[in-house]
């Protein structure tokens, strides 16, 4: 069996669902990947956990939900 290892974020701690990820509640570690699409720091924080999440593993983009910013037909200023 080959394994893939991967230096990604992971949470420090177990994450409860719908818990907002901080840059703080993440560090770098090695870790196994299961799924080619483990996330990066980048796409994590400010996103709310849709699992509850035990600490040190790889987090995947069905383990966060992303906020909607701007409504469908809603105004936004730039």
């Amino acid at each position: 069996e080959v394994r893939e290892w991967q230096v990604r974020p992971v949470l420090v701690s177990a994450g409860k669902v719908g818990e907002t990820i901080q840059a703080a509640m993440l560090e770098h570690r090695r870790v196994p990947i299961e799924r080619e699409a483990a996330l990066h720091a980048g796409h994590l924080i400010g996103a709310r956990l849709a699992r509850a999440v035990e600490p040190g593993c790889a987090l995947y983009a069905d383990d966060v939900v992303r906020e909607l910013l701007v409504q469908v037909g809603g105004s936004l200023l730039l």
